[in-house]
């Protein structure tokens, strides 16, 4: 499965650490908890407390690390392996794709990898294996980009 848009990405020559991929799971539980839909939700306290601490937890981590400037948004196709970007996002030997996640909060979440192949003015980027918690992360944040790209397009039906 993989999700086409518009998102804030940039491509870089960086490690990423065992720290920063253990920040990426967080980021992207505590996103999962705070976008998902209403109806997914069970509706009693703890979830409601989970999302707040969820919101808590993302604001905080963007105080902590403000970013410079935020990447410009890119058409992008990701997916659990990897993801296709515009040349523009970044250096053809870059070792590391970062995500822009949520239009409210200007926060990046690094991801390891390589750039496979270059064509027709994209870069394939291959992620490196991912723990799996990360990976599960990824997973479901792909699912939730997918499904929310096929509802909008039904609704912009006639």
């Amino acid at each position: 499965m993989s999700c086409h848009g518009e998102w804030p990405a940039q491509l870089a020559i960086r490690p990423v650490s065992a720290d920063a991929l253990h920040a990426a799971e967080r980021r992207l539980a505590d996103l999962a908890a705070v976008q998902t839909p209403r109806g997914e939700r069970e509706g009693d306290d703890d979830d409601r407390l989970r999302r707040i601490e969820a919101k808590l937890e993302l604001w905080a981590a963007w105080l902590a690390d403000p970013p410079m400037a935020p990447p410009g948004r890119l058409p992008i196709q990701l997916s659990l392996r990897g993801a296709v970007v515009p040349v523009t996002a970044g250096p053809a030997d870059a070792t590391a794709l970062g995500l822009t996640l949520a239009d409210w909060l200007p926060l990046t979440v690094w991801l390891p990898g390589r750039v496979i192949a270059t064509a027709e003015g994209r870069h394939a980027f291959a992620f490196d294996p991912l723990p799996p918690a990360l990976s599960d992360a990824l997973d479901r944040l792909v699912f939730r980009w997918h499904r929310r790209a096929l509802a909008e397009s039904r609704r912009q039906l006639p």
